[in-house]
């Protein structure tokens, strides 16, 4: 057929192969279905994909509009008969809209009508339009989620919104606030509030009628805007002296894995930056070449991919960190890849270091430490001992300064190195360490069938 003509009567497979000819390098093209009984409705199609749309004058709005009624091709189609359908709903008006008194967070007597589409049927519009990178909050932005974030969105989705999919997206946009401080504020099944999940809840949802109205699908002022989030209480953990003599010395009665919760210790990195990191992203400090000469300073090198922020960083080894990694390095096999390879194959990196985490915190009687807290301990250090919050957020590569500011509050005005300050408190923790009397108990003997799967 001729797809330079304007209009043509639309058929299931005109729409395919009009969508083919625009990926194909034809640049944007426009269609008018020519059909009688389909209002206004248009396709558009371009190398990006094709999408259904309700172009012309709309009952009620003042001069030409534009509405997009979903995807015209791909797994998320709206399908034919369901777009003329929705292009008549929207130029001649769909359901009665229904007056509610919008009590909380909008005005009484706010009317809010029906958008014919579910809140199950909205999701999963948006989770794919985010996977594909189709839709951003980012405008100029359009990357695809990543596969984790991408995981905690439908988990919540699943426990917090699955059970209402079958009611319309204006529900949700009146029960938002109370869903928000059921989760937030009052007491949740399990007896305690969460308003850090609270906090996620409120902007997935605002995240989603976004989504709704840049697709012309939500015509309303977006119903997440106006309430408040709750206050979540800062990330700044700290230990005392005599706190982190008995973590130290604790540490000692597990020597397969010390080096490594003392590395991140010392140097305030993630769990994964220590457990995946490798001989090739390290350059240990050169040897003193002559007299008057400082050695060259040695360097850990991140590349993109191990950073949660997606970019690479490099951090200057300081003297304990060298010595961690000294000591690694004579205990290395030839051909060894990572630094803390598996214990079972050292062609992998060590796996699962909570276990001894957790016999570790037991025995200093900090039940409630996390390792992810060595982090959090180290920006507080720093920034008690001086450091600057630039000097702070280097160490921890935070790109926002506002990442810093939630892990550290004491605002030193001096220039000491951030890594020097914390090196030195866990040198006082290990002279300490030496007074502490830790025992660690024994363990239980094996099981035959972990003794048969050891070997």
């Amino acid at each position: 057929m001729d797809f330079e003509a304007p209009a043509f009567p639309f058929t299931p497979e005109r729409i395919a192969k009009a969508a083919a000819l625009a990926r194909g390098g034809h640049g944007r093209r426009m269609w008018r279905d020519d059909n009688q009984g389909s209002g206004n409705l248009t396709l558009i199609a371009g190398p990006r994909g094709a999408a259904f749309y309700c172009r012309g004058r709309i009952k009620g709005r003042p001069g030409p509009v534009s509405i997009k009624l979903g995807d015209a091709a791909g797994p998320l189609s709206v399908g034919l008969a369901e777009a003329r359908r929705r292009c008549l709903e929207v130029q001649y008006g769909g359901p009665e809209l229904a007056s509610r008194d919008r009590r909380r967070g909008g005005r009484a007597g706010q009317r809010i009508g029906t958008v014919g589409i579910t809140i199950g049927e909205a999701w999963e519009a948006y989770i794919g339009a985010v996977t594909t990178g189709a839709f951003s909050m980012r405008r100029r932005r359009r990357e695809p989620l990543r596969a984790k974030t991408l995981k905690g969105y439908r988990s919540h989705y699943n426990v917090k919104l699955s059970e209402h999919a079958a009611r319309d997206v204006a529900w949700l946009a009146e029960h938002i606030r109370e869903q928000v401080e059921s989760i937030g504020a009052k007491p949740a099944g399990d007896g305690k509030s969460h308003p850090a999940i609270a906090n996620q809840h409120l902007q997935i949802v605002k995240n989603l009628f976004e989504y709704l109205a840049r697709e012309g699908r939500w015509p309303h002022p977006n119903p997440c805007l106006g309430i408040e989030k709750f206050a979540i209480d800062a990330r700044e953990v700290s230990l005392t002296t005599a706190d982190a003599a008995r973590l130290y010395a604790a540490m000692q009665t597990e020597p397969e894995w010390i080096d490594l919760f003392l590395f991140l210790a010392l140097t305030g990195r993630r769990l994964g930056n220590g457990q995946m990191l490798r001989w090739d992203w390290i350059d240990l400090p050169a040897a003193e070449k002559g007299r008057g000469r400082p050695a060259a300073p040695g360097w850990i090198r991140y590349p993109t991919s191990s950073m949660k922020a997606k970019k690479s960083d490099a951090v200057q080894i300081t003297g304990a960190v060298e010595e961690i990694l000294r000591r690694r390095q004579a205990a290395a096999l030839p051909g060894d890849e990572w630094v803390w390879p598996s214990f079972a194959d050292r062609s992998k990196p060590v796996s699962n270091p909570h276990h001894a985490w957790e016999r570790i915190r037991t025995l200093a009687k900090l039940p409630t430490l996390k390792i992810h807290e060595l982090r959090h301990v180290a920006g507080t250090w720093a920034s008690e001992g001086g450091a600057t919050g630039q000097q702070v957020g280097s160490m921890l590569s935070h790109r926002d300064p506002r990442s810093t500011a939630r892990y550290s509050h004491h605002g030193g005005q001096t220039a000491a190195p951030a890594l020097e300050i914390v090196a030195e408190k866990w040198e006082q923790a290990a002279k300490k360490a030496a007074t502490e009397k830790i025992t660690k108990p024994p363990r239980k003997p094996r099981s035959a069938k972990s003794e048969a799967k050891a070997s």
